[in-house]
């Protein structure tokens, strides 16, 4: 899996991710990384897919 920050503003942010994970798959993923990192106890987030896999 590989991420890349696309845009950031106060609220949002669009991350491009290539993976071979299913979609369901990779937003668990991610999910579970931004919850370990040091702003994931503070933050409210979710995550979304967008645009057409593959």
């Amino acid at each position: 899996m590989s991420t890349t920050v696309e845009q950031t503003s106060r609220i949002k942010a669009l991350v491009i991710v290539k993976t071979l994970f299913s979609t369901q798959e990779a937003l668990k993923h991610l999910e579970n990384v931004f919850k370990q990192s040091k702003y994931g106890c503070a933050l409210h987030f979710t995550a979304k897919a967008v645009g057409d896999p593959f």
